[in-house]
Order: structure tokens, then sequence, then C-alpha cells
């Protein structure tokens, strides 16, 4: 399941470490500096450089327990998205930063290392994701299996093939919503499928969901999900599964979220999308305030299709 959009955008979780260096005698409180995090020490004192609001200057000091030469290292964040350091083309060990206008409420309040109780403290401050400097990555080249296809991947290919399954359909994309998603809600989806549709094709057989914010009246739907995407299985299976996401898209989770999938192992093979607009803190729809998170919810819909129509052509 994909998380927020809240965005729309996910930031790099990677160990940070700061090395500290010998110090000049320039360096004070309040005195300019160059790189945010770069950390000098004098004596039995730290000095760290910040962004103040449009200067960076060297931080209040505070005291050195080690030697004069500290270094400061933060153990890895264990993350589904951690990257390896030889991927950041920085020699700072991360590929983010404060850009050099960041705010003073940002970068007090929005904790740059990737942990669980930091993931809640960046909640109210996600605005401040658009005043970080993201650095250039080295690319890596993948290790891509060149073996030869198996018998029964050859097979499965000729079943999909013959069922038409990576041609476009003829059958119509069928829309179902739980009943507290308001009307300009599902016009506005419906735009952003129309859109892809347009360019990509039909593929499916498609059944679309939209998971609005009432756990009480979500149950139907996740029938009729289980039933389609997920016949192969039993309806508790399906239910404990994927059908617990939608509840909790429907009651927990603020930001918006959606997934897609197909089902091509089933004799007449399917494909599905579930989406949960954007909601607040307060599980109301994000666009009843701000009109224009409908074209975030467009695009959104607009990128889930695309792995729809990726699944077609995977055979």
């Amino acid at each position: 399941m994909k998380s927020r959009l809240i965005g729309v955008l996910a930031i790099l979780a990677l160990s940070i470490s700061a090395t500290a260096m010998p110090v000049s005698a320039a360096v004070k409180v309040g005195a300019k500096c160059k790189v945010v995090g770069q950390i000098k020490a004098k004596k039995s004192k730290e000095f760290t450089c910040i962004a103040k609001g449009k200067k960076l200057v060297w931080s209040k000091d505070k005291i050195v327990i080690t030697s004069k030469k500290v270094s400061k290292t933060l153990a890895p964040v264990e993350s589904a998205i951690n990257l390896p350091f030889e991927m950041c083309s920085s020699d700072a060990d991360t590929c983010f930063s404060w850009s050099p206008d960041a705010s003073q409420k940002c970068i007090d309040n929005y904790p740059l290392l990737l942990t669980e109780e930091n993931r809640l403290a960046r909640g109210p401050f996600e605005e401040c994701v658009y005043e970080l400097d993201f650095l250039g990555m080295r690319h890596l080249t993948p290790e891509r299996f060149m073996g030869p296809v198996s018998d029964t991947a050859k097979k499965n290919a000729k079943r999909l093939q013959s069922l038409g399954w990576d041609r476009p359909q003829t059958s119509p994309i069928q829309m179902l919503a739980t009943p507290d998603v308001p009307q300009y809600i599902l016009d506005a989806t419906t735009k952003g499928l129309r859109a892809a549709t347009d360019y990509l094709g039909n593929y499916g057989p498609l059944k679309f969901y939209t998971v609005g914010n009432d756990p009480k009246v979500v149950e139907p739907i996740i029938k009729d999900f289980c039933s389609w995407g997920n016949s192969h299985l039993s309806f508790e299976a399906c239910s404990q599964d994927q059908g617990e996401a939608m509840r909790e898209m429907s009651s927990i989770y603020p930001g918006g979220n959606a997934f897609a999938g197909s089902a091509w192992q089933l004799d007449k093979p399917v494909a599905y999308f579930v989406n949960n607009p954007c909601a607040n803190e307060q599980n109301e729809f994000c666009s009843k305030k701000f009109p224009e998170e409908l074209i975030g919810l467009q695009k959104m819909t607009a990128h889930e299709y695309f792995h729809v129509y990726q699944g077609s052509q995977q055979i």
C-alpha cells in the first residue's frame, strides 16, 4: 500500500554522520559558516553550522565530553527505503540538507533522521520538505536475471495472450465508491482515469474502488473487492489482508493512499485499483477546504492506472 500524499513525496532515510574538525579563531557563536551540519570543536566546546533565516551561522556551543576532535555517528536507520551511501554523490553521507533560506521553524521541528518517533513529529510540518535541498545521486547498475525462461512462465504467457490480457479491453471500467465520498471527488477521479485510458488504452478488465473516511460503510466495498480480485482466496484471508488495509484507509491514515494490482492467475484475469482520497488529521477530505488537492488526486489516479497498464504488459 502506498503511502502518503502527502504527498506526493517521500524523504530518503539515510544515516547522517558529521565529523568535527579543528577550529579556527574565526569560529564563534553567530559567525558565518559555509556548510550546514558541519561541526567544529574548540577546546571543550563544540559548534554546529546551522541555517538561520537566509544565513549560515555557527550555533550556540555545547560541551564536548570526549576529545577536541570529536566524531559523531548515528547508526543506520532500519527502513524499507534506506539507500546505500555509494548512491549519494555527496561526501557528507547524506543526499539532502536544509536550503540556505530554510525557516528556523522547519529546522527546529522537522527531524531529518527517520525513526518512528520522528515520523510522527514530522506530521504537522510536512510542508518543510520543500525547504530541503536534495543532492545528486549516483546510478547503480542492477543485477538482472538473464537466465532461460521456464516452461511454466512461457505457458502462462501464452494463456494470458490468448485471453487478450496484453491488449485493450472492450469491457467498461467499473467504478465503485463508499457512500460518504462526495460526487465532486468522484468526478475528479473519473477525469484523471479518463485521461490515462485515453492515452494508454483500456486495460483490465478493471474495477476502480474509492474508499472514503467512514469505517462503518467500507465493508460492502471490501466484500466486492475480495470477490473480484481475490476470488482464489477465502474471504477471510482476503479480508484480513488487503481488506484490513482498506479499513485502515477509511479510519486512521491521514493523507492520500492507493494501491493497484492484478489477479492474472485467475481463469479470467482481472485488475483492480483502490483509492483513498486525501484526508486531514480529523479524517476530513482535504479537498473540502483545499480544492487544489483534486489536481493531486487526478495525478495519483493516472499514476496508479499506469501500474495497471504495466501489469498487462509484463507477461
